[in-house]
C-alpha cells in the first residue's frame, strides 16, 4: 500500500495534467495511472512517487538555475509557481539536498508542452560530486574551485598529510578559500600532474577515491605515487576531504627529483681575481 504523502504527489501530478486516472496494476495493489502527455512513462512515475517518502538527493543547482534563467524567472516566480518559498529555490540551486517529492515539484513548474523536465536531470548523487572534484584538479587544476565550489559544505576542511619541509601544501585548510591556498600551494610546486587508474567506492555519506599521480616538479618527472582521498559528505555537501597517499614514498620521489634537478644543473663559475 501507498502512503499517504505518496497519493498526495499523485494527486498533484493529476491535477497538472501530466498523468490520469484511472488504471489498474501501475502501483501494484493501488489504482494505478497512465500517462497521457508530455512522455513521461508510468513506470518512471510509479519508481519516483514510490522514493519520494524516503530518499533525499542532491540538486544539480547548476542545471536548475540554467532552466529557470531560460525561462526568463525570477528566483521569487520559481518559488511561488512551485509552491515553496525562495529559501528553498536558493538551496537548491547552491546544489542543496531535496527530498523527491519536492524537487518532482520543481521539475513539473519547469516543465512546458515542448521540454518535459525529468527529476533524474535535476539530480546529482555524490559519487558523481567526488568525480567532478578529481576531474576538475585534474583538467583545469589551480582554476578548478569554481567549478566544485558549490559543492562545498561552509565549514569545508581538506587535510593533506606529510611534512610540512618538505612541501608547501601540507596541512589543514578550512573553507573556499583554505582550499584555493592550498590549490596555489600545490601548483606552484608541481608544475604538471596527470591521473590515472582512477578507482570510486561509495559507502553511507562517504566516497573514497583512489588513483595513481604522475607529477613533475619543473619540469623532472617525480616517481608515481597512488592517492587515496576520502570525501565526507553531510546534506549532500562535501564536508571535509582527507588526501591520504604514501607520504613517505611521496617525500622520496620529491627529493629524487630535487637531487636530479640539481644533478642537471650547470657548473658555477669561479670568477677569476
Amino acid at each position: 500500500m501507498l502512503p499517504l504523502s505518496s497519493w498526495k504527489c499523485i494527486a498533484r501530478l493529476c491535477d497538472s495534467g501530466l498523468i490520469s486516472r484511472p488504471c489498474p496494476c501501475a502501483f501494484g495493489e493501488e489504482p494505478g495511472f497512465v500517462v497521457i502527455i508530455r512522455g513521461l512513462h508510468a513506470e518512471t512515475i510509479r519508481k519516483e512517487v514510490m522514493s519520494s517518502n524516503s530518499r533525499f538527493v542532491v540538486v544539480n543547482g547548476h542545471e536548475l538555475r540554467k532552466l529557470r534563467l531560460a525561462l526568463g524567472w525570477t528566483q521569487v516566480r520559481l518559488a511561488k509557481l512551485s509552491g515553496y518559498t525562495e529559501r528553498l529555490i536558493r538551496k537548491a540551486e547552491h546544489g542543496g539536498s531535496l527530498d523527491m517529492s519536492t524537487l518532482l515539484n520543481l521539475a513539473e513548474a519547469l516543465s512546458t508542452p515542448e521540454s518535459r523536465i525529468s527529476v533524474d536531470s535535476l539530480t546529482i548523487d555524490i559519487v558523481t560530486i567526488a568525480k567532478k572534484w578529481v576531474d576538475s584538479f585534474d583538467s583545469l587544476k589551480r582554476k578548478m574551485l569554481p567549478e566544485i565550489e558549490n559543492y562545498l559544505a561552509e565549514e569545508f576542511v581538506f587535510h593533506c598529510p606529510g611534512d610540512p619541509a618538505m612541501a608547501p601544501f601540507v596541512g589543514i585548510w578550512k573553507g573556499r578559500d583554505g582550499l584555493q591556498k592550498w590549490l596555489d600551494a600545490f601548483f606552484d610546486f608541481f608544475d604538471d600532474v596527470n591521473n590515472t587508474e582512477l578507482e570510486y567506492l561509495e559507502g553511507e555519506d562517504r566516497v573514497h577515491a583512489r588513483w595513481v599521480v604522475y607529477c613533475s616538479l619543473k619540469g623532472t618527472a617525480c616517481a608515481p605515487v597512488r592517492i587515496n582521498m576520502h570525501f565526507q559528505f553531510v546534506d549532500g555537501l562535501i564536508s571535509r576531504i582527507d588526501d591520504e597517499y604514501d607520504t613517505h614514498g611521496g617525500a622520496v620521489a620529491i627529493e629524487v627529483a630535487k637531487e636530479k634537478l640539481r644533478e642537471d644543473e650547470p657548473p658555477r663559475q669561479i670568477p677569476v681575481g
